[in-house]
């Protein structure tokens, strides 16, 4: 879909965004938050530091998307099409990827080291 202007840009953003914040918003914060929750009941096998740094990970992407993308959001909303907003918005995003990547192979690596799939 190739939009032509910023008007189309803004309708189709307003749409969308009603639809997609409660259905991202819901499970992101689920996810994020039982992975800080394993840091008060870690399987035996996994090393503390793996269960402390995955409940990082995913501490910094909840207050990143609170703090940081949730306000940004409202900004776009009243202030329509801004490409400086937009740029902010990516960046945001960049940060909360490479969190959540991390996060997730460290979860990966808590679970192989849980299974004894990997040994350490």
């Amino acid at each position: 879909m190739s939009l032509k202007n910023r008007e189309e840009f803004t309708k189709l953003y307003l749409k969308l965004s009603k639809l997609f914040r409660p259905a991202y918003l819901l499970p992101s914060l689920a996810a994020n938050l039982f992975s800080f929750i394993l840091i008060f009941f870690r399987p035996v096998r996994v090393p503390v530091c793996l269960v402390v740094m995955c409940g990082i990970c995913s501490v910094i992407v909840i207050l990143t998307t609170f703090f940081l993308e949730i306000p940004k959001y409202k900004n776009f909303d009243t202030d329509s099409f801004s490409t400086n907003l937009i740029k902010v918005l990516i960046n945001i995003n960049v940060l909360k990827i490479t969190f959540w990547t991390l996060g997730s192979l460290l979860l990966l690596l808590m679970t192989g080291l849980h299974f004894e799939f990997i040994i350490l």
